[in-house]
């Protein structure tokens, strides 16, 4: 997705250079490509997916929250449902 959104000269040919594009995008987010060898186009491009890996993140983060979440609500049901005085000895 982040390779579709670059200028037509530099989008990729085939899968091995789009392979080598995001690899750089990479290079370039983690900062370990830097000055005047990048272009602001993959800057940009790195900027997006430096982005697009922070909502996976916040996504998966908000996932698991979820199932946690959903987790101890069927435990409780079922502690309640076993034992209806549950409540009452705490």
């Amino acid at each position: 997705m982040v390779v579709n959104t670059l200028p037509a000269e530099l989008m990729p040919a085939n899968s091995a250079a789009q392979s080598l594009i995001v690899s750089q995008l990479h290079n370039i987010a983690a900062g370990a490509l830097t000055g005047e060898a990048v272009s602001s186009e993959m800057l940009a491009a790195a900027d997006r997916l430096i982005k697009f890996e922070q909502i996976g993140r916040w996504i998966i983060s908000g996932a698991l929250v979820s199932l946690v979440a959903l987790g101890l609500l069927v435990g409780y049901q079922y502690l309640l449902s076993q034992r209806p005085d549950f409540i009452r000895t705490f």
